[in-house]
């Protein structure tokens, strides 16, 4: 997650046409492993009715995920959160 929103946060400083090759190659499957990583970990903290009211809002369900992983946090976990940056660029592309 870290790594994903770290490349997100250079493409933004500095945008290339078309695909941009380190992003895509952690989206891997049109990023199902790492939205399966989100999405077990919001269903883990108790969030399944949020879950299923977000599934159409990619930036809602980042915002969904980083308060997920604040729970998580508080009981020792060392989940990553998504910078502001990346859930705002979520906002802007959906």
């Amino acid at each position: 997650m870290q790594q994903l929103d770290s490349l997100l946060a250079v493409f933004l400083a500095n945008p290339i046409e078309g695909e941009y090759g380190p992003v895509a190659d952690l989206l891997v499957f049109n990023g199902h492993p790492t939205g399966y990583y989100m999405t077990r970990l919001i269903w883990e903290e108790g969030l399944q009715k949020e879950l299923i009211e977000v599934f159409d809002s990619p930036a809602t369900f980042a915002e969904l995920y980083n308060e997920a992983a604040s729970l998580r946090k508080k009981h020792g976990g060392m989940e990553y959160l998504l910078s502001q940056d990346m859930v705002d660029y979520l906002h802007r592309v959906e």
